[in-house]
């Protein structure tokens, strides 16, 4: 049974777009714990545009030192910021923020590298914080890289990308890619190793 698992999970991997149970691989006797267990699992679409979501998720807009929250001024626009240092209230430069995102050895300085602009629009969310609203986000990539996600589909959620001018999808578990999903003015799109044997869906409507 352990080998079976293990296969099972190699296939999975390999496999995921579409539905799999386990007793397509170990075929144990019906009524026993592994088909029941086979009967219930099947692998889930994973949409690009929510393994974008999570990705911008990471960039911590509306945490400290990011956002609008108490470590800033009460007056939204103000160059200054509070941050809880010895417990007290101290009114510090916006500056001192940027340098907590920016400082090489910072502990809020992290992974930027999936987009050219996903930096830029954390160190924007230190300056000018009230500017940041899924609108502004939606327009400000130009580049994404969305790797090694196990994203299954290309959904219509990237539409929603005006000025997205390359999209990196490699290392992922497409079978097809709608190019009526794709961005508008979308001018790179990297697909490089997933499951891919026709292109016919890509030049139905490119952008």
């Amino acid at each position: 049974q352990q080998y079976g698992v293990w296969l099972l999970r190699q296939t999975w991997r390999r496999n995921s777009a579409k539905k799999l149970t386990i007793f397509d691989v170990i075929s144990p006797t019906k009524g026993s714990f592994w088909y029941n267990l086979g009967a219930m699992t099947e692998a889930e679409s994973v949409l690009a545009f929510n393994a974008f979501e999570k990705q911008l998720r990471g960039l911590c807009l509306r945490e400290f030192p990011c956002g609008l929250g108490s470590w800033r001024d009460s007056k939204a626009k103000s160059k200054s910021a509070v941050t809880t240092r010895d417990y007290n209230v101290q009114i510090e430069h916006r500056e001192t923020l940027e340098e907590f995102v920016t400082a090489k050895h910072s502990p809020w300085n992290i992974d930027c590298s999936w987009s050219n602009e996903a930096r830029e629009l954390r160190e924007l969310a230190v300056k000018s914080p009230w500017l940041i609203d899924e609108k502004f986000i939606m327009k400000f990539f130009k580049t994404l890289k969305i790797i090694d996600k196990q994203i299954t589909e290309v959904d219509a959620g990237l539409l929603g990308f005006p000025n997205l001018k390359e999209l990196t999808l490699s290392v992922n578990l497409l079978e097809h890619v709608d190019s009526t999903h794709l961005p508008p003015n979308l001018e790179v799109l990297e697909l490089c190793a997933n499951q891919i044997s026709s292109l016919d869906s890509l030049c139905v409507q490119p952008p």
